[in-house]
């Protein structure tokens, strides 16, 4: 309580410039003496607001100037740093649930970690600063932890060449495309336009990148960009002959199924005569699995496609396992 009025700062002017500057919103409920923060750089403004009142006994200023590094300001110019621009979802998976593996990771390699909103709005600047002194082989340290992020960043995001006659097609007027590609598969995608590549990040980016692969591929059908294609094989009229049945499925088993760089899922379609495209489902932590028979109904496509639905379950149950637990201690689970 004896912050709140810090915080917010004169005429409001703190708590103004905290919200521009990470593009959220602020309310403190001075009853509670708590702080609602809200928008896509919600868990990034929280982490800086937590750095702040833990620094407060140093004395330091409100978090509308003060760095979000631990130590005085004085230390922090003694102190190596270097910055990585990120994409912003991989920012969020680098920070993970409240900000708990980038904490981890600060422990591990002795450095702070600020994270601020970046020149183009898709990316967050990382400012990594050594805890140790440029003295003390400060900077020595610090270039292997910035190779440990760069790791860290290459074994997480796709990148995909993209024709450059589609580029325009796939970004869409405005951006259109682009922004439900990213939507629907909540990843982020960032074109490249001299090297017409496109980068994309996030949780479910090998499943993206299977639909934009298949999407270029169809392209001499005339058919329509990623943001309304689906992602089966063949135009849209035999498609919708072909009988199709979802499954839900974990998504960490979807990440199994689908194999390095998708090779497993292609082999699965190739051995059952399927389409297969994996999406999105209501709860998070799962992923919906459309398979398509390559036959029509007439031609039987339904009695096969019950096997390979029959076959994906085995698979399924043959890798994950169910305990039960007392209803007792669920909640301390």
């Amino acid at each position: 309580s004896s912050l709140v009025g810090r915080f917010i700062g004169r005429g409001g002017a703190n708590i103004s410039a905290f919200q521009q500057r990470h593009n959220v919103s602020a309310v403190v409920d001075p009853d509670s003496t708590k702080v609602t923060i809200c928008g896509d750089m919600a868990e990034i403004a929280v982490q800086e607001l937590i750095a702040w009142i833990q620094r407060h006994g140093a004395g330091e200023g409100a978090p509308s100037t003060a760095p979000a590094s631990a130590g005085t300001s004085d230390e922090s110019e003694q102190r190596p740093t270097q910055c990585i621009e990120m994409p912003g979802k991989l920012a969020d998976l680098f920070l993970g649930r409240d900000s708990q593996d980038v904490r981890q990771f600060e422990e591990k390699h002795g450095v702070s970690i600020r994270i601020a909103a970046a020149a183009n709005r898709q990316f967050r600047r990382l400012h990594i600063t050594a805890r140790a002194s440029a003295q003390d082989h400060g900077m020595e340290r610090l270039q292997g932890v910035v190779q440990a992020v760069q790791s860290w960043m290459n074994g997480r995001q796709l990148v995909l060449p993209i024709p450059s006659s589609l580029v325009g097609r796939f970004i869409g007027r405005g951006g259109a495309n682009i922004s439900a590609f990213q939507q629907r598969h909540n990843v982020s995608a960032v074109v490249d336009p001299d090297s017409t590549k496109v980068t994309i990040c996030g949780d479910m980016a090998e499943i993206a990148v299977q639909e934009l692969i298949a999407w270029i591929q169809r392209h001499g059908a005339g058919e329509g960009a990623p943001s309304t294609a689906p992602a089966s094989a063949g135009t849209s009229d035999e498609s919708e002959q072909r009988p199709t049945q979802c499954i839900e499925m974990p998504g960490k088993l979807a990440d199994l199924f689908l194999g390095r760089d998708s090779q497993d899922v292609r082999q699965f379609e190739e051995k059952h005569g399927v389409s297969i495209r994996i999406a999105a489902a209501a709860n998070r932590q799962f992923r919906r699995l459309h398979i398509t028979a390559r036959a029509s109904a007439q031609d039987h496509g339904m009695e096969r496609l019950q096997g390979v639905v029959q076959a994906v379950q085995s698979w399924m149950n043959g890798r994950q396992l169910v305990l039960p637990i007392p209803s007792s201690l669920v909640g301390r689970f």
